[in-house]
């Protein structure tokens, strides 16, 4: 398995369980979050197991589609 996707795999995993224990611990709610901002620029809220996720949707496109270019 390429590396690329053995840790977009390990980011989905990582990302759904976060999530999942979040739900469990915490009533029902979703709390591991980042606000980011430098000063007063404040980009926004993110959840963090959201974002492992999404950038593992990416990481797994960009392992597929270089395997299927060599």
């Amino acid at each position: 398995m390429p590396p690329l996707r053995f840790v977009a795999l390990v980011l989905v995993l990582a990302g759904g369980v976060g999530n999942q224990l979040d739900r469990v611990l915490q009533a029902g709610l979703v709390t591991d979050s980042i606000n980011l901002g430098v000063g007063p620029l404040r980009t926004g809220i993110f959840n963090v197991a959201d974002v492992a996720i999404a950038c593992s949707a990416i990481g797994l496109i960009a392992s597929w589609r270089g395997k299927s270019a060599d």
